[in-house]
């Protein structure tokens, strides 16, 4: 009769975890769309990994979906910090506390470092909310507070090119074609100072739900 197996006790040494699969490579960009918000702004809307997204490597930005204590979180969070190799997270890290349990930043808010490894210069960490049906209206006002703490951020420290992935959609559950429309209504409130301003969607759905919305919100040009 076969013996019962042991369940794995990863505490007890000679007990290794099991590895976890190597990430995806990063996705080239492509399906770049672009629409004239201003005479002086565009918005262009890719699919692709935003950690290889930049302009000049000096005054572009790309923000990064993170959590509370932006300590390089999981999907396209994971991704960014990657590409930013460890000095990221070291600088992420050595932000100062605004909470217990290393709380760097809430919901509705952002912080700025540099980009190190990435292309672009600089990486905002902004922090959306948790997608919840019962209190979509909270969730709405969490994610506006997100994109716009990002692009007040960006604007405060010189940035004319600026890169977003879609907030709280994966991770965070929030429904893409209502995530569009949240961001794509800050972009347009809040676009001043900005030469370009991308949408870098990895998802597709993602992808075809900003475009949709984009098509709503601008005239195809």
């Amino acid at each position: 009769m076969d013996r019962p197996r042991r369940r794995p006790n990863f505490d007890r040494p000679g007990d290794t975890p099991p590895t976890p699969p190597p990430p995806p490579p990063p996705e080239p960009l492509s399906g770049q769309v672009k629409y004239r918000i201003s005479e002086n702004c565009v918005m262009a809307i890719w699919k692709g990994d935003i950690a290889l997204w930049h302009v000049d490597g000096q005054n572009d930005c790309i923000v990064a979906p993170a959590n509370k204590r932006c300590n390089a979180g999981f999907g396209v969070d994971g991704a960014i910090h990657r590409g930013g190799g460890p000095r990221l997270l070291d600088a992420c890290q050595k932000l100062p506390d605004v909470a217990p349990q290393g709380i760097k930043c809430e919901v509705g808010n952002a912080v700025i470092t540099r980009g190190f490894n990435l292309p672009a210069s600089r990486v905002i960490h902004a922090i959306g909310p948790v997608y919840e049906d019962k209190n979509r209206d909270e969730s709405e006002r969490n994610l506006t507070n997100a994109y716009n703490a990002a692009l007040n951020l960006a604007t405060s420290n010189g940035i004319k090119y600026i890169a977003f992935p879609a907030l709280s959609c994966e991770l965070y559950g929030y429904p893409h074609d209502e995530g569009a429309e949240v961001g794509l209504t800050a972009l347009r409130k809040n676009w001043a100072g900005f030469q370009e301003i991308h949408f870098v969607l990895k998802n597709p759905d993602a992808y075809e739900a900003w475009l949709d919305e984009a098509k709503r919100m601008w005239r195809f040009g």
